[in-house]
């Protein structure tokens, strides 16, 4: 089902992918050109057609080497394939002929440079053109198709955390009123204290903290911070002993439960519930409509944020390397 690259072009204007990010039923905060630069790599938008509102359009990472860096890039989401708001809106019977087209000139296009690796929103409809790809020659290369798993918590209409702790498990309510007592929760931009617990909770779990994840968790809470597309929230003990922090990202509809950290002493306090509530709430006064607590991919992160009420919800990551 190889088409030949007709109409994918580069974009280089970010104000015009902004745009189509915002009104993109696939866009989200990890395609915001203040986030991608954050990351420390090349990063360019190619679409399928011209003008401001192009059927498709996706962002295309390359690391200081000039390779495609496996999909999702570290403390990202979403950074895949997304449709524009005029196709999207189509009816059915036009709608997903054009989607299957769209992706199809997309993903061929791409393809012409050796690589391909996206992490698809939860809400793509159609990952048959990945599937599809070289469907009748499979000698050069099919597409390696990961299912996995984010979890949602839908907020539309709800009016404060209380709301979202009478759908939570018992035990989270508990900690929630144990640790309201005892900590103050305050907003802070001082990301090398959220640095500096992430690598204490890294060395409590006995694990190894890849050496880039400092610099990048700082670059990416710095320009959230700056560009108003993030805020950071910290917790303090009665005498003042910080005991845990968290980092939330926001869009236009959703609160993005991005990083969080405590100090291991404070382990069994609540304070980790309480921050994720604090991020929560805030998101509620921006009006979003559902809270995602950015994977359930693993068991016991999966179970935390099961308690709170979120609902896995299957997205997809797409490779190909040209063989």
């Amino acid at each position: 089902m190889n088409r030949a690259a007709v109409g994918v072009e580069p974009w280089s204007d970010r104000i015009e992918w902004d745009r189509f990010v915002a009104a993109s039923p696939h866009g989200s905060v990890f395609c915001r050109s203040e986030f991608l630069d954050a990351l420390g790599v090349g990063w360019g938008v190619v679409r399928v057609g011209s003008g401001e509102s192009p059927a498709a359009a996706a962002v295309v990472l390359r690391d200081p080497s000039g390779e495609v860096p496996p999909a999702p890039f570290p403390y990202t989401q979403y950074q895949g394939v997304l449709l524009g708001a005029e196709l999207s809106g189509q009816p059915a019977h036009r709608r997903v002929r054009g989607v299957a087209e769209a992706v199809t000139t997309l993903v061929a296009g791409v393809a012409e440079q050796g690589a391909v690796s996206w992490c698809l929103h939860p809400d793509f409809p159609d990952i048959r053109p990945f599937s599809w790809f070289n469907f009748h020659l499979p000698e050069r290369g099919r597409f390696q198709v990961d299912v996995r798993y984010a979890g949602i918590i839908p907020v539309g209409g709800v009016t404060s955390v209380e709301e979202v702790l009478e759908s939570s498990r018992s035990v989270r309510r508990q900690e929630f009123r144990k640790a309201r007592d005892r900590f103050v929760v305050v907003g802070s931009e001082d990301l090398g204290l959220l640095d500096e617990l992430h690598a204490r909770t890294f060395a409590r779990q006995g694990l190894e903290r890849p050496p880039a994840d400092g610099p990048l968790l700082r670059d990416i809470g710095a320009a959230a911070l700056r560009s108003g597309f993030g805020e950071m929230f910290a917790a303090f003990d009665r005498d003042g002993q910080p005991a845990g922090a968290v980092l939330f990202l926001f869009d236009q509809r959703a609160a993005y439960y991005l990083v969080a950290a405590h100090d291991p002493q404070f382990r069994s306090t609540g304070v980790s519930t309480l921050l994720f509530l604090a991020g929560v709430e805030r998101g509620l006064r921006r009006g979003v409509e559902w809270v995602d607590v950015v994977g359930m991919n693993s068991p016991g992160r999966s179970d935390f944020k099961a308690s709170f009420g979120a609902v896995p919800k299957p997205y997809y990551v797409v490779r190909w390397q040209a063989r």
